[in-house]
């Protein structure tokens, strides 16, 4: 809070980002073992 950053507007964009990080790499994982 002290540094002037709403935690909000921080903490929602690193979580989304990673989320889709791991999708992709859990996507590319499920078909290379499909395939």
């Amino acid at each position: 809070y002290r540094l002037g950053l709403d935690p909000d507007n921080v903490v929602i964009p690193v979580v989304t980002n990673v989320c889709d990080v791991l999708g992709v790499l859990v996507l590319f994982a499920v078909v290379r073992v499909l395939v």
